[in-house]
């Protein structure tokens, strides 16, 4: 470990999660990439959020943290987005848009999404880590996991039943909060029930280590016909399939990467070194990535008569994919150095 606040293994899980979202937002959802990628993306870091949770003696103070984590990097991210938003239109259309105010102060309570930065999870994690984190308050060890799971089994039936509902708009930070918070309380559970990944390859035991390496292919084997089989899902847009294949993929996904993470951590330092970078920064690929792949590219293409070769040609994608690392990288190392980083996990 580099430092006492810091698990290397799951800075690589995040730097791999963050390049394969990045690597997503330039596919469209029927590709077999991006629907592989979209089953377990989000639980992944929703699962190691969950992780981080304890029981605390004081509520207020947590609070505090969640909220200057959270929903502050929300706020800014979503304000500048709205600003730089409004002049852009404003400009296009020769008048101010007049209309963006009531959008922007619905955007703050997860009610609107605006121009679609994806900072969602921003929201709905301040919400879902804020309840749980009141239901670790009760002292009664029955009591609160009895609540949790009732939190999980309703999340459950909200993704079972809201694909049936007639709902405009599906991309609202508000409609993620439930199917998340089923991911967060797994992470809190498994945490707490089995070893992780990352104390097996440390350990001397050579068996266990064999054992846990073969279990992560088979996981990989087995996840790929289960995820075609499910098709495209996304909790942000609240599309879920089949909510079992949902749940077993979403799981199936982090526990074959946790454990790639694991094994890169402990036997490929230079690779894992890399890794963490983008973990560590993983907030700042998130919400600079989508500038790129969804304006600026699909702009260029549309220009130059050439839109298709963008939806179509993996080649063309993979290129793409490595510009815009090659382009954001230089750009985050620098403002590193500008915005001192805290020394807790961001929960991208």
């Amino acid at each position: 470990m580099r430092t006492k606040t810091r698990l290397d293994y799951l800075d690589v899980l995040k730097g791999i999660g963050i390049l394969l979202v990045i690597f997503g937002h330039l596919m469209e959802p029927p590709e077999f990439p991006r629907i592989l990628i979209y089953s377990f993306h989000m639980p992944l870091f929703l699962i190691v959020s969950g992780f981080f949770m304890k029981e605390r003696d004081k509520f207020l103070p947590q609070l505090l943290k969640f909220f200057t984590k959270l929903y502050v990097p929300f706020l800014i991210f979503i304000s500048a987005d709205f600003l730089f938003s409004f002049i852009y239109y404003s400009i296009k259309l020769g008048k101010p848009i007049i209309n963006i105010l009531p959008l922007y102060l619905k955007a703050l309570v997860g009610l609107s999404y605006g121009y679609d930065l994806p900072i969602w999870f921003l929201f709905s994690l301040f919400v879902i880590e804020s309840v749980i984190q009141l239901v670790l308050m009760i002292k009664n060890k029955t009591v609160r996991y009895v609540v949790l799971l009732t939190l999980m089994a309703a999340g459950i039936v909200y993704i079972s039943i809201f694909q049936s509902f007639n709902v405009s708009n599906r991309h609202l930070p508000i409609y993620g909060i439930m199917p998340s918070m089923i991911f967060v309380i797994l992470g809190y559970f498994l945490k707490r029930l089995i070893p992780v990944p990352m104390k097996i390859f440390t350990g001397k035991d050579r068996t266990s280590k064999l054992v846990l390496t073969l279990l992560m292919i088979v996981g990989a084997i087995v996840m790929v016909p289960l995820n075609m089989i499910n098709g495209y899902v996304e909790i942000y847009g609240c599309q879920f399939g089949n909510p079992l294949l949902f749940l077993i993929g979403g799981l199936l996904g982090t526990f074959v990467f946790l454990t790639l993470s694991s094994l890169i951590a402990v036997n490929l330092p230079s690779i894992s070194n890399r890794l963490v970078f983008f973990g560590t920064q993983s907030l700042k690929f998130q919400v600079l990535h989508y500038y790129l792949t969804d304006h600026l590219y699909p702009y260029l293409f549309i220009r130059f008569n050439c839109y298709e070769l963008l939806e179509t040609s993996l080649l063309v994608q993979v290129t793409l994919f490595i510009i815009t690392v090659a382009i954001l990288t230089p750009i985050v190392i620098l403002s590193t150095h500008l915005i001192p980083r805290k020394k807790y996990l961001s929960p991208s």
